[in-house]
């Protein structure tokens, strides 16, 4: 397991946090995972556009719904969840949490990945093919 987690990736999953009050993003789903990299997508209305881009890099586990994850909140496992997923065998990976709806079910999800990053920026899909466009 990594040690780097109270450094520069808590302060990402700071920043991530951040982004969806500011952003009011209410809903995230996977949009794709290609090889090692597995990116999610965050929107108020996801039908239309995305405001937040977190893709997981160098990805070793999943732990997600395949239908969307509401109100999340993103954190670090706590050392218990880190004991309860040793048979995972991390090294270099971190165990993220994604808490869906918190102040509903608090249902916790878990990705393993060496590193994570942020997009903030407005993506328009395009009615007639569905097509993704940057504003």
């Amino acid at each position: 397991m990594s040690d780097h987690v109270d450094g520069p990736v808590q302060r990402l999953i700071e920043r991530i946090n951040e982004a969806i009050q500011a952003k009011e993003v209410t809903d995230f789903q996977i949009c794709s995972f290609q090889n090692d990299s597995l990116l999610l997508i965050g929107s108020f209305n996801l039908a239309y556009y995305h405001d937040l881009e977190v893709r997981f890099h160098k990805v070793t586990y999943i732990n997600l719904p395949v239908y969307g994850i509401d109100s999340p909140i993103f954190s670090i496992a706590t050392k218990l969840e880190q004991e309860q997923h040793a048979q995972l065998d991390l090294q270099e990976e971190t165990l993220f949490r994604i808490v869906s709806s918190p102040e509903l079910f608090s249902h916790p999800y878990f990705i393993a990945a060496e590193q994570i990053s942020i997009s903030e920026k407005r993506v328009h899909y395009q009615v007639s093919d569905n097509e993704a466009s940057p504003e």
